[in-house]
């Protein structure tokens, strides 16, 4: 039986790879070509089993014929063309291609669309430090930067130098240019995201003479500075600290996007988040508040949702911001506002005794109530590891409550070494 019949018994007997399977085993291709380069002009199924021996035995000329016949269905020469592209080695050849193929008033729109949308996929053009870059620069000399999504496809995959001066190419300076439903946005957010903080920069100088629309700026991008914090957390609050300390002191309000997610950037941003709270816990001691796009008052709130991986190191330093730089200390009671209510005093404690050491016991020490149980947590462990001397232990008890049974093994162990515990 000929390779013909056979082909033609497993369209009845075979599946679609079956027929693939076939066709690829043989050694002589030739006739099973021919037949299909004939039967492809009336048969969908055949001109797709052709575009699959051409990638396949890598017939460029074939796959080339298809993408520029007219004749045929759009959708497989998109697919041919895609694969054309595969094949090349030369990203310049590739080039070529695309800017004659765009620049064709007689070729559809999806044909178009489709040769762009996998260029980032193809492994020469990867290597390329410039490709996309002087593609999109080619291009856009006759189209605009949104026709066929040319920005969606090409920018994301340039360099950031590249991609300012693309923008600037295009005359889009501020993020507000950015069409919000387009796929040029969706792109910049999930690969250029520090081209969305650059725009956001510039949206933020241009209304610096218009308060009204740079206080409420941060407001009104909630989702897009959402999505901007899975990528660069860090680099979005360094945003938001630069914005904040140019606000009126009692209109600087923890953003929205932050009060919602702030166990997150509490874990992800810890400095930073340090920073943001001693801004916004400076204008009234004791109380601080979020931003909400209904109100321009601002909403309270009564405690920071701080991430389990919170050092005690960063614990003690939001401390002393809340306590010494925003002059919480000044007619409220210390641990209750800061510890208790904001930090949460279970959650403080429990990370005192995990991390704390003989520094943080000279820094509580008016406050016996973490000393206490911090003072026989590392009195506990000392003993554990080696011999402790009455000095030593005697160092530890002055930071304990001074119950009578505290009182008189204090006085014993002051009695017994004669020392100055001071």
């Amino acid at each position: 039986m000929s390779s013909i019949n056979q082909y033609e018994l497993l369209k009845i007997n075979g599946s679609w790879k079956d027929r693939l399977k076939y066709i690829l085993s043989l050694t002589d291709k030739n006739d099973i070509e021919k037949h299909l380069k004939e039967s492809s002009k009336s048969s969908y199924d055949d001109l797709k089993m052709l575009i699959s021996l051409s990638l396949s035995t890598k017939n460029e000329k074939n796959l080339f014929d298809i993408f520029k016949n007219n004749s045929l269905p759009t959708q497989q020469r998109a697919s041919a063309g895609q694969r054309w592209i595969l094949l090349q080695k030369d990203p310049k050849q590739i080039q070529n291609f695309i800017v004659e193929s765009i620049n064709d008033k007689s070729l559809p729109r999806y044909l178009k669309h489709q040769i762009l949308k996998d260029l980032h996929r193809i492994d020469c053009l990867k290597k390329s430090s410039s490709f996309f870059y002087d593609l999109a620069c080619h291009l856009t000399e006759s189209n605009n930067h949104d026709q066929y999504n040319i920005d969606a496809y090409l920018v994301p995959y340039c360099k950031y130098d590249q991609i300012i001066d693309l923008l600037s190419r295009w005359s889009l300076k501020r993020f507000e240019q950015i069409n919000l439903s387009s796929a040029f946005y969706f792109k910049l957010i999930r690969y250029q995201p520090l081209i969305i903080i650059h725009l956001m920069k510039a949206d933020l100088n241009e209304y610096k003479n218009d308060y009204e629309k740079f206080s409420n700026y941060f407001n009104k991008k909630y989702k897009t500075f959402e999505l901007i914090s899975k990528k660069e957390p860090k680099t979005l609050m360094n945003l938001t600290i630069e914005y904040l300390n140019q606000l009126e002191k009692h209109k600087r309000f923890l953003p929205y996007f932050i009060h919602c997610n702030s166990t997150y950037f509490f874990e992800k941003c810890p400095e930073e988040m340090i920073q943001i709270i001693t801004i916004i816990a400076s204008n009234q001691p004791g109380q601080m508040k979020y931003a909400s796009s209904w109100s321009n008052d601002g909403y309270d709130f009564s405690s920071l949702q701080i991430s389990r991986s919170f050092s005690i190191e960063n614990y003690v330093r939001l401390f002393l911001v809340l306590y010494d730089t925003c002059k919480w200390s000044s007619n409220y009671t210390i641990v209750d506002i800061i510890i208790e209510k904001h930090i949460g005093k279970e959650l403080f404690l429990k990370k005192l005794l995990k991390e704390g050491n003989e520094e943080n016991l000279r820094l509580f020490q008016m406050y016996p109530e973490f000393t206490t149980p911090l003072s026989i947590h590392i009195l506990s462990q000392s003993e554990r590891d080696r011999a402790v001397d009455d000095k030593e232990r005697l160092s530890f008890l002055r930071y304990q409550l001074m119950t009578q049974e505290i009182f008189d093994k204090f006085l014993s162990l002051f009695k017994k070494t004669g020392s100055d515990v001071n």
